[in-house]
């Protein structure tokens, strides 16, 4: 099978024609040689991408561009429509201010077998403005080129924070049976070695340990 591939024209080219079309008369047979184009490639670039004006560089190339972007637009929203299973449970799901975008499509992933799309194509649809959900209802996030936020700083300040065991017990917690301590302990290589998950009963001081092979909620079987 004979594949042929065309040269596109750029911005710098368009203006030439432009110009050998309107200031010298040039024949096409000619421009075609001078640009370095086929006569069959001049021709469809003028039919193709002259206005009301005629044939202008400037205003033929912005055609050609808004032509590729409602390609790419039809194009996506061919996508966006495979995955109309995905879309109605996302609606059903996701809420801005308790349940944002990374946390709505890890939980269809775990819960549904129907295909999804990669959470990044999710992002895409979202700044594309075509989708069900826009950047604007996206639950907001620290820039990368700020100064990096302390997570216990962000939550209590400057204050000195006493550890759990320091301060002190209510005294149900004392008489009654039945209040846990629970901790997580996480091991060096978070997403390849096992953790332990650890519960202490408050008044008898019993402990009980399990470890986890993966820290995933979906996926967590006591």
């Amino acid at each position: 099978m004979l594949i042929i591939n065309y040269k596109h024209f750029n911005l710098e080219k368009r203006i030439e024609l432009e110009i050998l079309l309107k200031k010298f008369e040039t024949p096409i047979s000619e421009i075609s040689q001078i640009l370095g184009y086929t006569k069959s490639s001049v021709l469809r670039e003028i039919k193709n991408n002259s206005t009301e004006n005629g044939y202008i560089g400037m205003e033929a190339h912005n055609k050609h561009l808004n032509r590729i972007r409602w390609k790419e637009q039809i194009k996506l929203i061919n996508n966006i429509n495979e995955y109309e299973e995905f879309t109605n449970q996302f609606i059903l799901k996701f809420n801005k201010k308790y349940f944002g975008v990374d946390l709505t499509h890890f939980y269809i992933q775990h819960h549904f077998k129907f295909k999804i799309p990669t959470l990044r194509t999710v992002f895409n649809w979202i700044n594309s403005g075509l989708w069900v959900s826009d950047s604007k209802q996206r639950l907001k996030k620290y820039n990368k080129g700020r100064k990096t936020h302390d997570v216990v700083k962000t939550l209590v300040g400057n204050r000195i924070v006493k550890p759990i065991w320091r301060r002190g017990f209510n005294k149900n917690f004392e008489n009654e049976f039945g209040h846990w301590e629970i901790y997580l302990i996480v091991g060096k290589r978070s997403s390849l070695s096992s953790h332990l998950l650890t519960f202490t009963e408050r008044k008898t001081r019993w402990g009980l340990i399990i470890k986890l092979e993966n820290k995933n909620p979906w996926k967590l079987i006591l």
